[in-house]
């Protein structure tokens, strides 16, 4: 199963809002009512859902939070959310499907069931973006989608189903196929020598299965990928390496940030501590892109 040995994104969200949170704006607080609970609707079944609200009237710029591999629930977002709300975004985050309160199945991903799981859990996005559309504290020509890991592969495929979507960002997030990340996983801790890493990825022949190239080569949005040199799950050369082609033919909006001495989490692995640049260089993408006060 992809992602056994990987680290949940909610680790890397959960760390990066612990970086600056003595830099939030004390005069944008949420209000406590932010922890009410909200149902939305995907595919017949009901997610427990969570908006977190900057302090004011709006309208807001906002976000839903993507998840990564594993049982995740929207509680485990909470420090990260608080702090994107301190600064001006709003930040709609839900269980997992079938995980806390959210009704359905969860199920784990493997190259085999990969088109099947993320066609639904890119449905659940959806459902997240159909409901800040509509919220009148929210903007809605500025609703994005943040996540990583595993979301890398979910994130592109809901954009390419909706026209509601106006921006991504992506931390340590696949953008290569899933099986070329799955035979990454496996290998990157016995194969020391890059060249010999990059021999065994051009010539994997197993299945690929999902491949979210087709979905990013389509993007009309602006994107934001944040990636570290020495992530042991995903392989950040070759995603890299796609999004500068596609960035290159097709003439896209996107940008991305290699922190060299960071792993699968952002953390630096010499110092052992997350990358403070890392959380900074999110912030300021979404104020050049979203026009944020």
């Amino acid at each position: 199963m992809i992602r056994l040995m990987k680290i949940i994104f909610m680790v890397v969200l959960t760390a990066l809002a612990v970086l600056n949170s003595s830099c939030s704006k004390e005069d944008k607080i949420i209000s406590p009512s932010n922890e009410g609970f909200i149902a939305l609707e995907s595919r017949g079944i009901r997610l427990a859902a969570t908006l977190d609200l900057p302090a004011g009237e709006g309208p807001f710029p906002a976000m839903v939070f993507v998840h990564g591999s594993g049982r995740v629930t929207r509680h485990q977002f909470t420090e990260i959310a608080k702090w994107f709300a301190a600064n001006g975004i709003a930040i709609l985050r839900f269980d997992k499907r079938g995980v806390g309160q959210s009704l359905g199945e969860y199920q784990g991903v493997n190259a085999y069931n990969s088109i099947a799981v993320f066609d639904e859990l890119a449905d659940d996005v959806l459902a997240g973006v159909s409901f800040l559309k509509a919220h009148p504290k929210i903007n809605p020509g500025q609703i994005g989608l943040y996540g990583g890991s595993q979301a890398g592969w979910i994130m592109p495929l809901a954009v390419s189903r909706s026209t509601d979507i106006a921006f991504m960002v992506s931390l340590s997030g696949a953008a290569s196929t899933v099986g070329i990340s799955d035979f990454y996983d496996q290998i990157a801790e016995t194969m020391a020598n890059d060249e010999e890493i990059k021999e065994a990825l051009r010539n994997f022949g197993n299945t690929h299965c999902f491949d979210p190239a087709p979905y990013l080569e389509a993007f009309t949005i602006p994107a934001l990928w944040v990636y570290g040199g020495q992530d042991k799950s995903n392989p950040t050369a070759n995603d890299m390496a796609i999004l500068e082609r596609i960035k290159a033919e097709k003439d896209k909006d996107f940008t991305i940030h290699l922190f060299p001495n960071a792993n699968h989490a952002l953390v630096d692995v010499v110092s052992g501590r997350q990358v403070p640049a890392a959380e900074q260089c999110v912030l300021t993408w979404l104020r050049d892109h979203i026009h944020l006060l």
